[in-house]
């Protein structure tokens, strides 16, 4: 979901099922308000998921509380690529006494563990930035607020950067190697069968900041068939199955995301009131 807010005298923006107020000071009177901001962080929205399911798996996240994070800043770089990491997050209990960030709530946090390519952002009133979930326990029954809801978080605005080798016979299992890979490790491998041509791209398991990639064949048409992705030990596997056997005109197009700029945000929410 992305949402990009325009100065309008009075315009009502739909987000999914919300409806976001327009923008200036005359319309603030019709807007519910900014629920908590700390250290230049908003929170979005907290919500209370309980359920019942008859014949559920027994993974299935039937209760939980989401709380969504607006990271907003007034950037310079005209791009809409925003990567995240949440280098802390504090201990949320709620004011009954239940923990709600348990060590198997924390594993499923992705921020936590490396950066993020975001898909959903905001702008509003001359800031923007992306919204990330925090999905954690649901709060006792009679619980009314959280007690506190702290951390530190990073927020990059990324653009695009084009590398393409052209020689892909000298990079099969080799790691690749230019100057804007030298924090990401990547290694491709190739595997011809029945007149088609599977590639696989070894990629670290933190890897947003590889956009896209893919075969291109000066020489022999390659339509792509099919993607695939699988884990190999601290790594993931990226496959790529095409419809041709490639040439010697061939090369390995990699779309990677740069930083251009990086705004911290140290935020400590108290008393958060529930829904």
């Amino acid at each position: 979901m992305r949402v990009i807010s325009m100065n309008l005298t009075f315009v009502v923006l739909l987000i999914g099922r919300h409806l976001l107020c327009a923008q200036g000071p005359k319309e603030d009177a019709e807007c519910t308000g900014v629920i908590a901001e700390s250290g230049g962080a908003e929170i979005h929205e907290i919500t209370i998921t309980r359920r019942k399911a008859s014949n559920a798996a027994k993974t299935a996240d039937l209760t939980n509380l989401k709380i969504e994070l607006w990271l907003p800043a007034t950037w310079k770089a005209k791009t809409d690529h925003f990567l995240v990491k949440l280098h802390s997050l504090g201990p949320v209990e709620d004011n009954t006494g239940k923990i709600l960030t348990t060590k198997k709530r924390l594993e499923g946090i992705g921020i936590l563990h490396g950066e993020v390519l975001t898909d959903s952002l905001q702008a509003f009133r001359a800031k923007k930035g992306p919204i990330v979930s925090l999905v954690l326990e649901v709060p006792a029954r009679e619980a009314i607020s959280i007690k506190a809801f702290k951390g530190k978080a990073e927020v990059s605005l990324a653009k695009e950067v084009a590398l393409q080798f052209d020689d892909l016979l000298a990079i099969i299992d080799k790691p690749l190697k230019h100057p804007k890979l030298k924090n990401l490790k990547l290694q491709l491998s190739v595997n011809l069968r029945e007149g088609q041509t599977e590639v696989t791209l070894r990629v670290p398991e933190q890897h947003a900041r590889l956009l896209d990639w893919g075969l291109v064949d000066e020489k022999n048409k390659l339509s792509l068939l099919s993607l695939g992705e699988s884990s190999d030990k601290d790594d993931v596997l990226l496959t790529q199955s095409y419809n041709g056997l490639y040439s010697e005109k061939c090369s390995l197009r990699l779309k990677l995301l740069e930083t251009e700029e990086t705004k911290a945000f140290v935020f400590e929410f108290k008393d958060l009131k529930l829904p």
